[in-house]
């Protein structure tokens, strides 16, 4: 609520809002809570983009970014031949999309692992 009312004290009375986005944002974060016992929102991890660049971004918000791109590799085509397929990365996207996963699979490791020695 807080975000959405500075963003409309900034605008100029015609401020808009992605309803779906905003919506998909506070989903995402009930499901980190629920899994991991903690609002994560606050934890940067870097994703790389697909022009090189590297992006801090929320846990919510790379979890959205890797869904996008697991869903886009899901739709390639040579995919429906077999599902072998799955396992190899068919062009750079793919290659991003393995590189950002073991990112997030980084960061959970390392999340885990913190929780065991006491530190959160």
């Amino acid at each position: 609520m807080n975000k959405w009312k500075t963003l409309a004290a900034q605008g100029d009375g015609s401020t808009s809002f992605d309803l779906t986005t905003e919506i998909g944002e506070i989903f995402s974060r009930i499901i980190i809570t629920i899994c991991f016992g903690e609002d994560l929102n606050e934890r940067m991890m870097p994703i790389e983009k697909e022009d090189g660049s590297v992006e801090q971004m929320s846990i919510s918000t790379a979890l959205r970014v890797l869904l996008q791109q697991l869903f886009s590799k899901a739709g390639h085509p040579l995919r429906g031949i077999s599902t072998k397929l799955f396992l190899w990365a068919l062009n750079s996207t793919e290659r991003l999309t393995r590189k950002n996963c073991n990112t997030l699979r980084a960061f959970v490791r390392d999340y885990a692992r913190e929780r065991q020695a006491g530190k959160n």
